[in-house]
């Protein structure tokens, strides 16, 4: 389930909860077969998720939280069909730090390294085998994360640092903007000796 009870929410909180809990699983099931009418239908269900998460807190509740979480992977597991969904999920998940440093703190989140090692996969994976233009708005999204989201890019800056520097040879047109995310991620693990060595590596082949 993406939702569960969430008694301590507050009414309209978690009124609108279980309305994106009965919508959103309705919208990914329909992008299967694409079209611009649900893309628009897409477009509109995220925006949805992007104006109802932030308003969670800690102090809501641990189920309103955990709702968060399934809600997130219920979003990066769906398989799309074509560029212009892939690219808005991009998007989305471009302005989701705050709820991922929210998971974060209250530690709560399903698989073994959690939500944030695969929001980075699946930018990797978009950086590595998407379009131009799908590439791009993942590595902006992998420095937009970065910077929304420090305490939880901080304990997974090892693998985020491992699986770029595999990558940059490969990408000779977007290596700028791959060492900007590269510099994202360790000023906001505070990492900053490895910033520096980052920069010199790069500059150095």
């Amino acid at each position: 389930e993406i939702m569960r009870p969430v008694a301590r929410v507050p009414v309209a909180l978690r009124s609108a909860l279980e309305y994106v809990h009965d919508l959103v699983p309705k919208i990914l099931q329909c992008t299967a077969s694409g079209g611009a009418g649900h893309l628009a239908s897409f477009d509109a269900a995220l925006a949805l998720v992007e104006r109802t998460m932030p308003k969670v807190t800690p102090e809501v509740g641990l189920a309103a939280v955990q709702a968060c979480d399934n809600l997130l992977w219920a979003i990066l597991r769906c398989e799309l069909s074509g560029e212009g969904f892939e690219h808005r999920r991009l998007e989305f998940l471009c302005r989701v730090g705050a709820v991922l440093e929210l998971l974060a703190q209250c530690q709560v989140s399903q698989g073994e390294n959690g939500i944030t090692v695969a929001v980075f996969q699946h930018f990797f994976k978009m950086v590595e085998h998407g379009t131009q233009d799908l590439r791009n708005r993942a590595l902006y999204s992998v420095i937009g994360v970065c910077k929304s989201a420090p305490k939880a890019v901080r304990p997974v800056l090892e693998a985020i640092v491992q699986k770029a520097q595999e990558l940059l040879p490969n990408l000779k047109d977007n290596q700028h903007t791959l060492c900007e995310a590269l510099v994202a991620a360790s000023t906001a693990a505070q990492e900053f000796g490895r910033q520096e060595r980052l920069i010199q590596n790069l500059m150095n082949p």
